[in-house]
């Protein structure tokens, strides 16, 4: 009897390979692990299933992978694997609560880490209190 298995949720960087993203694939690209060149119509990636020119226009998209690795994706294979998530930020204060002697949390969600790091900021300057930021994924569809 076969397995099944459902691939997890994980957030990866993609973009377009479309003239007007040129930047913002280079920048994809150089954040990466993968040997790249740029051509005068789109990239020539090396992937590890080989190497793989992409024009521009193309219907293709240049996915950054969970291990730094870049390689080409075909829209319609895209589309169907990939909906868009917009990163949040979860922003936790913990301490010593002395008016109930116990451990006080506080928690909110917001857009930006700058945001929830000023939050923490601002209430834990009562003193008493740690805080951290946390990165969270919110499907956007």
């Amino acid at each position: 009897m076969m397995t099944y298995y459902v691939k997890k949720p994980i957030p990866v960087a993609a973009v377009k390979v479309e003239k007007e993203n040129r930047d913002e694939i280079i920048e994809l690209l150089k954040s990466g692990s993968t040997n790249w060149e740029e051509l005068n119509d789109g990239f020539m990636v090396h992937s590890w299933e080989g190497v793989e020119p992409v024009k521009y226009g193309s219907n293709y998209w240049i996915i950054r992978g969970i291990k730094g690795e870049c390689y080409p994706c075909e829209g319609s294979v895209f589309e169907e694997s990939y909906t868009k998530y917009k990163k949040k930020y979860k922003a936790y204060l913990t301490g010593f609560d002395t008016c109930e002697y116990n451990e006080a949390k506080k928690v909110i969600e917001v857009d930006s880490k700058e945001e929830a790091e000023q939050w923490c900021q601002e209430h834990s300057s009562m003193g008493g209190y740690d805080w951290y930021v946390d990165n969270l994924f919110e499907n956007k569809d």
